[in-house]
């Protein structure tokens, strides 16, 4: 066997110098997008970016070329119904919903809130700037139908406009600001003088409240669209109506606009009314959006381009805000993040572990001491509502809508039996103290009889049964009684665990609840107090005589979703719809600490058994850790359905799987980027783990980079911003008619020269050529006309040229790399290739370079010796040799083994790692490794040759083991990389000053090299060997998919990289019965890459 009132941001910000201004940070932060429904949106007057309002509280800024989360300004307590950028472009409006009912008025540069105007008794739900942005406009909702002119400077309400009947759900300004149009529920539009606050006009004609207004932009005409399912346009100067659009079938119309030039609308509707685009003059349908049934809420034109941007209701989780090309109709892309709602969280009884249930039916394990994601189990067929951890720590329970609870074993990650669930939406499970018994939601068949069910797990077997059936469960310490606390319930139930009986119902005597909520509860750890909640507050009972000792007010209308009490019973913790965790002292009922940090509605809490953290899971996908001494945020976790995940300090430092750090956005002043170029500065899986193990994110800091004076060193350095690349030609996703393409690139630096470009595609350097490579002769002798070589000429900042590439057949990823000496960015687009277009006779096959490296015997004798380590390497570089004359024009290899000429010595290795710089620009280059792998105690990878020694101290003699660094260095070629990593550590050479291999870290520290990486296991797991298989179980897989067995996906006779990687990844788990799983990453530009042709 390889055997913190404290207001934490999300947003992690380092204050640094260099290129940024005094007053810029770099910000590291997670794209999250939107929890739920987007209710308004806005384009900024410059066209750049998007302004979004949500159902989850927040604004969310967006850059609209690339989709990217720029900024999230937080400060409302209820949803944002209303937006609007100032006519400058540096501010922004908001208008809050119901029990909010204020406008906000931010900082475009710092999301910063600067003024609430305040005087609204409802939802403002329309808001607007004046032209000269002096004034602002807003719209009142339900009881206060009213019109209010604010003074941005003051705050102070300057007029109001009272006429409206019904609510205002609408509002413009005209472009002189004279004039203002409302619409409303009471199916009228009216227009307003603003110098006067007098009514000029109204328009009827609607037979359903008006939902949306919009004025052209020469203040002629007006648009309006209604529940009565239509949209009009009206003479403005007369208030004649002058057309009705014919577009009534479909519900109601819920947004309309203008388009920049006037001659073009468009509206969108209810359900299936979809966005529709319509020519003013003929009023004639030109074109319509799909919206899968998505209601519309908001729409707007982008200036200077042919898009439109529309915010949608969402109701399953699907995507809120979408941006569409007006020419032909198409998505350009969705404005999202990737999450998915924590559901439950537990600590496992001896803070190894940490899980998580999510709604995209997994349940995630972690690794506490390092922030590791190690496992996800995925056998629930819906969504995860409940988990815990067994007292000693050897069993996971949850509970499901597929209406199963699962017991899991912590061990192997597998299901060890499946009980009958419930039917009902929030099913608890919690285990006994003794965790002998597991109590959970059950249902009959039908759903008819709700119960709560206790299992004996030794048995399996039903012991009783418990009703009514309820949401929240708590044992008593003892395990003698359980509470039961539900929806639509009075009271709180006890029932002695051992007879089944109800002894008690707590109430709160004097009051009289009508279908009351008291969900969720707890037991206090010295059992004489239980918990239970209703709406805001939260109520403690005692447990000997019933009555209630203390009321706990959270001050909101909001729903407390979980509570715990921590391990002494000194604390207790709440968090519930309002984003919020609230921290009181339990024996004087102060509230002690406010954390804040959650983007959406915080759904489970717990606390460690030494009560020194806390974990918090919430609607908006992410998991937190705080420090209960302080409520200082510690860690974010975050699992993504795909299996990829991320821990994040609120410094900005992070571990993450090969793919988890795709989800991060880097904000330089205000301009956004995605991770690439940052990622030597923030990925730092040693920071997370120190701050985990320490409790201290300053204390892992100052470990990590040493200490001066008593603080941590500089951690960042002198930052400087990558240039901007732009590629005009081609479009992204376009398929080409010619082999041939000519790249059309701007690159652009503010502040320094361009130093070099680089172009790739699909994972191979293309251009700048290699001297060698200038002239291509085609097979047929005849050479191909030469490529005239384009150099960067010295000391530009701005630099446009047309760069001519040669295509391959079928898609071709595409990159381009501008660096200033400092930073780099990376761009990419998409474009295919008909194969019929590719000239075949033409085609030069490719040379296959293999340094294959297998270990079998090890002189150290701590370090256990593997049994088919040579056989791995021999197989590979056998398989492949196969490909000679079909996919590649010659394979040419060098195994260093123990039976082999070379012996893997470290000297042998190190002297020979440069085998592989042979390899052509067009060549492909294999680096497969079998043996033993170690990361050191600050998390150094090495791979241990025959005669590495392991020191007194446990620690790896680092003169006597290859360095990944010695491996990045042989990967620095233009050819395409593949790397085979079937390497752990032995559970002999894993000691105190060395660890098993993390191969999260192993591929991240890789991916610059632009290489496909398939490594054997995840986290301290053991990469298997067979005497059946008489090879690695990574290996062995990976010779079956070479042999055919993963053409799976077009069965076309070809196993392209994409297929093995699949395959190798499903397969592993199967051979070693989920004790093993492969880690790998294919880079875009190598889906479609063959690597065996099989005919």
């Amino acid at each position: 066997m390889k055997s913190r009132l404290l207001v934490l941001a999300w947003m992690f910000v380092l204050s640094v110098a260099g290129l940024a201004r005094a007053d810029e940070r770099v910000e590291v932060f997670l794209q999250t997008g939107h929890v739920g429904s987007v209710s308004a949106v806005a384009v900024s007057p410059d066209g750049r970016l998007a302004l979004s309002g949500g159902d989850d509280h927040t604004l969310k800024l967006w850059e609209i070329a690339t989709g990217r989360e720029v900024r999230t300004f937080k400060g409302h307590t209820k949803g944002v119904c209303a937006v609007a950028f100032s006519p400058d472009g540096q501010w922004v409006l908001s208008g809050g919903q119901l029990y909010d009912d204020n406008l906000k008025l931010w900082e475009l540069a710092t999301g910063r809130e600067v003024r609430t105007f305040s005087g609204h008794t409802n939802a403002v739900c329309t808001v607007a700037f004046s032209p000269d942005g002096r004034w602002v406009l807003s719209g009142g909702h339900g009881t206060d139908p009213t019109l209010r002119m604010w003074d941005v400077t003051t705050g102070q309400e300057i007029r109001r406009f009272s006429e409206h009947k019904e609510s205002v759900t609408s509002a413009v300004i005209s472009t002189d600001g004279k004039w203002v149009l409302s619409g409303s529920y009471d199916q009228t539009l009216k227009l307003w003088e603003v110098a006067t606050g007098r009514e000029v006009r109204t328009f009827r004609g609607h037979e359903g409240g008006v939902s949306s207004v919009a004025l052209s932009p020469d203040g002629r005409w007006a648009l309006s669209g209604s529940h009565d399912r239509s949209m009009k346009l009206w003479e403005v100067g007369t208030g004649r109506e002058m057309r009705t659009f014919n577009g009534r079938a479909g519900g109601s119309i819920t947004a309309v606009a203008f388009s920049p030039d006037g001659r073009r609308a468009i509206s969108g509707g209810y359900l299936n009314q979809p966005i529709k685009l319509w020519d003013v003059a003929t009023g004639k349908i030109v074109r319509t959006f799909q919206s899968n049934g998505q209601t519309v809420n908001s729409v707007a034109f982008v200036p200077n381009d042919h898009w439109i941007l529309a915010g949608y209701e969402d109701e399953s989780g699907g995507v809120a805000l979408k941006l569409f090309d007006t020419r032909d109709g198409k998505k350009v892309r969705d404005f999202h993040g990737i999450q998915t709602a924590v559901t439950s969280v537990a600590f496992s009884p001896d803070a190894r572990w940490l899980v998580s249930g999510s709604e995209d039916r997994m349940l995630k394990l972690w690794e506490l001491p390092t922030g590791r994601m190690v496992r996800s189990l995925d056998e629930h067929k819906k969504g995860v509502t409940s988990v815990a951890f067994s007292p000693d720590a050897r069993w996971i329970a949850s509970s499901s809508h597929d209406v199963t609870v699962k017991l899991w074993d912590v061990s192997t990650g597998r299901v060890s039996h499946t009980f009958p669930g419930a039917t009902w939406g929030e099913s608890p499970v919690a285990f006994s103290p003794n965790s002998k018994f597991l109590i959970a939601g059950n249902s009959d068949p039908e759903g008819k009889v709700q119960r709560l069910k206790l299992w004996d797990l030794a048995t399996r077997r039903e012991v009783h049964s418990f009703e009514p059936p309820l949401s929240s469960i708590a044992f008593s310490p003892d395990g003698q009684f359980l509470l039961g606390g539900g929806f639509f319930h009075k009271w709180l139930h006890l029932w002695e665990v051992g007879t089944g009986r109800e002894v008690r119902r707590f109430i709160e005597k004097g009051r009289n609840y009508d279908l009351d909520v008291v969900s969720p509860v707890a037991y206090s750890p010295n059992g004489q107090l239980v918990l239970g909640t209703r709406l805001g507050d939260l109520k403690l009972f005692d447990t000997n005589t019933g009555n209630l000792v203390r009321t706990l007010e959270t001050g909101t209308r909001e729903w407390v979703k979980s509570v715990a009490f921590s391990p002494d019973g000194r604390w207790l913790l709440a968090g519930g719809d309002d984003h919020v965790l609230r921290l009181w002292e339990v024996a004087t009922g102060r509230e002690v600490l406010t954390l804040l940090g959650h983007f959406a509605g915080v759904t489970s809490v717990a606390f460690s058994q030494n009560g020194n953290l806390a974990v918090s899971g919430g609607r908006d996908g992410m998991m937190k850790l705080w420090r209960v001494a302080d409520g200082i945020e510690l860690v974010t976790m975050m699992g993504f359905g795909d299996g990829e995940w991320i821990a994040l300090t609120p410094d900005g430092y992070y571990a993450a799987s090969p793919k988890g750090d795709t989800h991060l956005n880097v904000r330089l002043g205000n301009q956004v980027y995605g991770i690439d170029q940052f990622r030597s500065t923030f990925y730092r899986p040693e920071i997370v783990e120190a701050t985990l193990r320490l409790g201290s994110r300053e204390e892992a800091i100052a470990k990590f980079f040493g200490e001066r004076d008593g603080r941590a060193s500089n951690r960042v350095g002198h930052f400087i911003a990558p240039p901007s690349v732009e590629i005009s030609s081609p479009e992204d996703r376009s398929v080409l008619a010619t082999p041939r393409l000519d790249l059309a690139v701007t690159i652009t630096d503010k502040s320094y020269p361009i130093q070099s470009v680089r172009v790739s595609r699909n994972g191979a350097q293309v251009w700048p050529l290699q001297t060698r490579d200038l002239v291509v002769t085609a097979k047929s002798g005849v050479e191909k006309a030469p490529v005239v070589p384009v150099t960067v000429p010295a000391g530009v900042r701005e630099w446009t040229t047309t760069i001519p590439l040669d295509l391959e057949e079928g898609e071709n990823v595409i990159e381009v790399k501008a660096f200033n000496g400092h930073s780099e960015t990376v761009k990419a687009i998409t474009v295919s290739l008909p194969p019929s277009l590719v000239p075949h006779d033409d085609v030069i096959k490719p040379n296959l370079w293999i340094l294959s490296i297998g270990i079998n015997a090890y002189q150290d004798p701590q370090i256990r010796a593997l049994s088919y380590a040579e056989a791995d390497a021999q197989a590979i570089v056998q398989a492949f040799t196969q490909q000679r004359g079909k996919l590649f024009r010659d394979v040419r290899s060098l195994i260093i083994s123990d039976s082999s000429t070379m012996k893997p010595t470290y000297d042998t290795i190190l002297d020979n790692l440069g085998y592989l710089r042979q390899a052509g620009q067009n060549d492909v280059v294999l680096l497969f490794l079998a043996g033993h792998g170690i990361n050191d105690d600050r998390g150094e990878f090495y791979f241990l040759p025959s005669d590495a020694a392991i020191q007194s101290d446990g620690s790896i003699k680092r003169s006597r083991a290859i360095a990944n660094d010695e491996i990045k260095k042989v990967l620095d070629l233009p050819a395409k990389k593949i790397v085979f990593l079937d390497a752990c550590h032995s559970e002999g050479v894993s000691k105190k000053k060395t660890r098993g291999v993390d191969n999260n870290r192993f591929i991240k520290e890789l991916q610059a090299m632009d290489a496909v990486i398939l490594t054997s296991s995840a986290g301290n797991e053991l990469s298997q060997e067979g005497d059946d298989w008489k090879h690695g179980a990574f290996t062995y897989a990976l010779l079956e998919g070479l042999s055919g067995k993963a053409d799976l996906i077009t069965k076309d006779g070809i196993v392209s990289m994409k297929e093995l990687d699949g395959y190798v990844s499903e397969r592993v788990p199967h051979l070693t019965n989920g004790a093993q799983h492969p880690v790998t990453d294919t880079p875009g530009g190598y889906r479609n890459f063959p690597v065996a042709l099989l005919r």
